[in-house]
């Protein structure tokens, strides 16, 4: 493969590992309406998706240091 291929396809693991801690991240917050939980997946799904980094100032039940330990517990 080339690099440029090797490159994208690194990005896209790395979304895709990003999704999922997210997903496992939000999925743990059952103590939150459903309704407001998933505007705000749906939005930060989105940013990952389209390659934005995600605020985390903006958010109100995702927490990065949860994701982060999620990130390192995967590899």
């Amino acid at each position: 493969m080339s690099r440029r291929t090797d490159k994208l396809t690194n990005e896209l693991i790395q979304r895709y590992r990003l999704l999922k801690a997210v997903h496992v991240c939000y999925y743990n917050r059952l103590d939150v309406d459903v309704f407001f939980l998933g505007r705000e997946f749906f939005s930060v799904t989105g940013d990952i998706m389209e390659g934005k980094p995600i605020n985390y100032a903006q958010l109100q039940y995702l927490d990065e240091k949860q994701v982060e330990a999620y990130l390192k517990e995967d590899r």
